[in-house]
């Protein structure tokens, strides 16, 4: 096997780069996803301090009434740390998640296009949509196997609108209405993330949305890669094969070059050699 010239290096470590990114995708998203349950968590511990703060209100209370109106007066406590923080913290959680899937879909891209040399012009910034009609038509990946995981990602989107542009109204989407009704990680609600709402319906993400979307993700990413392995001729431990060899033809070139120098070569004249 001869030795590879530093451009077909440089392309090897793209292509590694984009077979196997596939596996750090799925490190960080369990990284978010634990992120979520420890504020999960949190907000659990915070409902059952509230629960005993108010009991031993009600216990030093010296007439039912008072007890009744102590009672009432944690109605809105419990109400904000029961829905309005975690639908606050799950469709913060949801637009962190959606704003990865776009900026990862956009590495695709960027990276395809410089390994494979493609002219045309790069899609339209902060759409996934549009980066994935990049991919299909000027990079030839083949979507097949995770369409079924772009199809709920897309929904993930729409929900993802709804909070941006209308604080979780979905207004009249049917399709995003007939996702959340069969979906056991959503629920509609009469308020979703506050009392700001005209039309449409409002949703609340259950506990489980996070973990579900994060995993949705990951799956994705992995069949994604799927669909480009046929762009490059080695896979991924043929890469590594080669780049390895390569560095060892580099190795031994080095030594006989330093070897020539002499058997007590400067430390200048091996310096320009490594360099």
């Amino acid at each position: 096997m001869s030795q590879r010239t530093e451009q077909e290096v440089d392309k090897l470590h793209i292509q590694l780069m984009l077979l196997e990114r596939w596996r750090i995708i799925s490190r960080e998203l369990e990284f978010i996803s634990h992120h979520h349950d420890v504020v999960e968590t949190a907000l659990v511990a915070q409902i059952e301090k509230t629960n005993e703060n108010m009991w031993k209100e009600v216990d030093v209370a010296d007439h039912p009434d008072i007890a009744q109106g102590v009672i009432e007066s944690f109605v809105d406590e419990f109400f904000d740390r029961e829905h309005t923080y975690p639908n606050m913290h799950r469709s913060a959680m949801l637009l962190t998640l959606y704003s990865f899937f776009e900026a990862t879909l956009a590495f695709y891209c960027e990276l395809l296009r410089k390994c494979l040399n493609i002219r045309a012009p790069m899609a339209k910034s902060g759409s996934a949509i549009a980066y994935r009609a990049w991919l299909e038509k000027s990079a030839d990946v083949d979507f097949s196997s995770a369409n079924q995981y772009w199809t709920e990602i897309d929904h993930f989107r729409e929900l993802r609108n709804s909070v941006v542009h209308a604080y979780g109204d979905i207004g009249a989407k049917v399709s995003l209405e007939t996702y959340i009704k069969q979906s056991p990680h959503i629920s509609f609600s009469e308020i979703g993330l506050g009392y700001c709402h005209t039309m449409g319906k409002s949703f609340e993400l259950a506990p489980s949305f996070v973990g579900h979307a994060t995993e949705v993700i990951a799956v994705f990413f992995e069949k994604l890669t799927d669909g480009m392995r046929h762009l490059f001729p080695l896979s991924e431990n043929d890469i590594v094969v080669a780049l390895t060899h390569h560095y060892e033809l580099e190795d031994q070139k080095m030594c006989a070059e330093i070897k020539a120098l002499g058997s007590n070569p400067s430390i200048a004249d091996v310096m320009r050699h490594i360099l």
